[in-house]
């Protein structure tokens, strides 16, 4: 189980993923997560969230992005 600090790395896909608030730490209600992609980076896989709000933040660059299918 993840905790707020923990980090995960993909080096092949060129993202870094620092955790900051976790669903047990949230009693459920959500998970906070920074993602550091290197240039021309990759989130792996597309995910579906039928039931969830997904919200990105910009900080800096360009982000490309596929919603139901666009």
């Amino acid at each position: 189980m993840f905790r707020s600090g923990d980090e995960i790395e993909d080096p092949a896909a060129g993202v870094r993923i620092v955790f900051r608030r976790t669903a047990a730490e949230t009693a459920g209600s959500a998970v906070v997560f920074e993602a550091f992609l290197a240039p021309n980076g990759l989130i792996p896989a597309e995910r579906v969230h039928p039931h969830q709000l997904q919200r990105l933040e910009v900080l800096a660059g360009s982000l490309g992005a596929s919603i139901d299918g666009h």
